[in-house]
């Protein structure tokens, strides 16, 4: 039960797992605040969990309605659905066709993806990372397009998992884990406007079937998904890559990245209020998705 609700309200906002920063932005009284206020305050994706720490530390948000009971004069009660504000991708595996003899995934990179996004769940400042340089030292961890403090990134010279020889597989050591990121949707329609993450991956030590080697790293750009008919994501839904399958073809020497602009694969009374708040905290959904290489 919330008390001392403003006679004009109309709404009621939920809020939790507020990153300590963005709490200290929020109405000192929020009972009397100008709801925008509330909906427009702005997370960084740099506060979102990281991906290995799982969904349960995301944002949550929620608006309903405050209506009169018909059932008891001068009650008023709300429902609102907590649902996260930001979507997860995972990648469970890779796999190499018989092309392939053996390689090894240095790192993985999200690119296209925004910056901001308001607690209400519009986003913005949409970051493109562009092209690898010829150093090939952009699309590698603690660079300074990808620095700690951006969880959208694995690196690991080293490999990041372990590779199977006799299944050309290639997963995390820990047997059931995943790579997985949290970041936040974009603003796609279902005909218009695709506006997707990338996902770049860094491989090395690559021997082709015919017994050559390849030299210096190279690239696979993931840039649509589900023979490109999945045109955004969605917030409180995990896309799950169950294997990521390739070949020579799909690699690259020079990463070039498309450009998101331009590539469809990416784009009334005076007293207060006593008001019963019902919160329901809404599952997250697990979408299983096909990457388009």
């Amino acid at each position: 039960m919330v008390s001392n609700v403003p006679a004009s309200s109309v709404y009621v906002i939920a809020v939790s797992n507020l990153p300590t920063e963005v709490e200290s932005r929020f109405p000192s009284s929020p009972e009397n605040a100008n709801i925008t206020s509330v909906q427009n305050l702005a997370l960084n994706v740099n506060q979102l969990s990281d991906g290995t720490g799982g969904v349960a530390a995301i944002p949550l948000y929620g608006i309903g309605n405050i209506t009169n009971s018909s059932e008891e004069m001068g009650y008023w009660e709300t429902h609102v659905d907590l649902r996260p504000v930001g979507s997860r991708l995972e990648i469970k595996q890779f796999t190499a066709e018989n092309d392939i003899k053996e390689y090894q995934v240095d790192g993985i990179f999200i690119s296209s993806f925004y910056q901001f996004m308001s607690i209400s769940g519009t986003p913005s400042s949409l970051i493109h990372k562009g092209e690898e340089n010829d150093n090939h030292t952009k699309y590698k961890g603690g660079s300074a397009e990808y620095p700690d403090e951006l969880p959208l990134w694995d690196y690991n010279s080293s490999g990041l998992g372990v590779f199977n020889n006799t299944t050309l597989e290639y997963a995390s050591a820990n047997i059931g884990n995943v790579w997985a990121y949290n970041l936040f949707p974009g603003v796609g329609t279902n005909t218009t406007n695709k506006d997707v993450p990338h996902i770049i991956i860094r491989l090395s030590n690559i021997q082709y079937a015919d017994g050559t080697t390849a030299t210096g790293p190279k690239y696979l750009t993931v840039k649509g998904y589900n023979g490109n008919k999945l045109f955004f994501f969605v917030k409180g839904n995990v896309y799950s890559i169950s294997n990521l399958q390739f070949n020579s073809t799909n690699l690259t020497d020079k990463l070039t990245v498309p450009d998101p602009g331009t590539d469809p694969g990416i784009n009334p009374g005076t007293d207060p209020k006593e008001v019963d708040v019902d919160i329901t905290v809404i599952s997250w959904i697990v979408q299983s998705v096909i990457a388009d290489l």
